[in-house]
């Protein structure tokens, strides 16, 4: 089991981040809708960035779910069987 817990480290280090990119895009779109010249600046675009932004969350709770479906294994892999 541990080589199986050793392959799954670099899955979990890519999704950890998977993570922090979504986050910084989702931050980025939401600084853009409390900025004080938001209409004048993107205001054709706010559908589109309300939908960029639904669509990065939605993202964000898969990569969440997968990496803690891959933390289970993880421990799982790590703890040793009950005789």
């Amino acid at each position: 089991m541990k080589n199986f817990r050793f392959r799954l480290d670099p899955v979990m280090r890519l999704k950890e981040y998977q993570i922090s990119q979504v986050e910084e895009e989702i931050a980025r779109i939401e600084a853009l809708f409390v900025a004080p010249d938001f209409h004048r600046t993107h205001g054709p675009q706010t559908n589109q960035l309300k939908d960029d932004l639904a669509a990065a969350k939605d993202r964000l709770a898969a990569l969440y779910a997968r990496w803690e479906e891959l933390e289970r294994r993880r421990v799982a892999a790590a703890t040793p069987p009950a005789d």
